[in-house]
């Protein structure tokens, strides 16, 4: 069993609960979602979406309401110790909630060591789902079989299952430069992290840093930053056996660069050689034409780095960090794929 309520970025994970009855009803009675799960009838009725609820009350930690600004958009469920299923009402569709919420769902459940797999499915016309499992890591264990639903009968479907050894390799990402080594954080880095980017000097350039940084914001700082096969993560900088910083990616649709040093290992290249590496690393493996960066005008240090790696100044703006009492003016940068391939070496 796992955490009753998951935090992402743009999600929160919470029980089902009495209050979603109308929402569970009014997103489900749409044959366009029922079509693709093997246990949603259609037409879909109020006294569905109640016995539903009612039958899910004792699923803490296996079945949850996928919630946007705390807006009901859809559920997302993992049965028992295998199994993961997943829909969203339509006007959620399109904005990667789905990958966001199965990705969160997924970490969740390796926490617990006694995991070794996960199994799923999806019709095979369902070219969303598909994405979504790839993207995970899912594989296909059975191409061609049969799956029977309520919606629309008989289909073909695609068996797959994940295994631990597979996530713990796609999520395990590092890379290596010339001096440093980046690879993914863990729960045992929170005191380098506190003593690192909870002071003033950093804290104060970072978005939602504060001085001090207590451990439980740190831990969901850490569990946020795990890599999922995609754009968003963050990575540990390390240098001789060291934790000296952090650099990383957010997502789609505008992806961005972020890096904090300690204080000792400023002014010695070490972030433009760690941002370097991960964007090399972007612009290979992943479709993005352009990636950004902002940096706040009391830190003329991280503008040099920017110019370093390539990066043109579009604009400016305001910007809030936790760590300071008011907004306070930034800098707006833009990288594009084809200034990066054109880089003098």
């Amino acid at each position: 069993m796992g955490k009753a309520e998951i935090f992402t970025e743009r999600l929160h994970l919470r029980p089902l609960e009495t209050g979603d009855v109308a929402a569970v009803a009014k997103a489900a009675n749409n044959f366009k979602v029922s079509k693709w799960l093997a246990k949603m009838p259609h037409p879909y009725t109020r006294k569905d979406a109640v016995q539903f609820i009612e039958g899910n009350k004792d699923n803490l930690g296996r079945v949850w309401a996928i919630t946007v600004n705390e807006k009901f958009a859809g559920v997302i469920g993992i049965a028992g110790l295998y199994g993961i299923g997943y829909w969203l009402a339509e006007p959620y569709w399109g904005q990667g909630i789905a990958s966001e919420a199965a990705e969160a769902v997924v970490y969740d459940f390796f926490q617990n060591p006694k995991a070794t797999q996960i199994l799923s499915g999806y019709q095979q016309d369902n070219l969303g789902s598909a994405r979504i499992q790839e993207k995970l890591g899912f594989e296909i264990k059975t191409a061609n079989t049969t799956l029977e639903t309520l919606a629309r009968g008989s289909v073909a479907s695609v068996e797959t299952v994940l295994t631990r050894k597979t996530w713990e390799a796609r999520f395990g990402q590092s890379l290596q430069t010339k001096r440093l080594l980046l690879r993914a954080f863990s729960e045992q880095d929170i005191p380098d992290l506190q003593r690192i980017a909870g002071q003033e000097h950093v804290a104060r350039q970072l978005f939602a840093v504060t001085v001090p940084w207590d451990a439980e914001r740190v831990s969901q700082w850490i569990k946020a930053s795990q890599f999922k096969g995609e754009l968003g993560f963050r990575l540990a900088i390390m240098h001789q056996d060291r934790m000296i910083g952090a650099v990383g990616l957010s997502g789609n649709p505008k992806p961005t660069l972020m890096y904090f040093l300690g204080k000792d290992y400023w002014g010695q290249g070490f972030a433009t050689e760690a941002a370097a590496s991960i964007l090399d690393y972007a612009f290979a493996q992943f479709e993005c034409s352009e990636i950004h960066a902002d940096h706040f005008h009391d830190n003329p240090a991280s503008g040099r780095v920017l110019r370093k790696l390539g990066f043109a100044k579009i604009g400016e703006d305001m910007g809030n960090s936790a760590a300071r009492l008011e907004p306070a003016s930034i800098s707006l940068y833009r990288l594009t794929q084809e200034a990066w391939d054109s880089r003098e070496t």
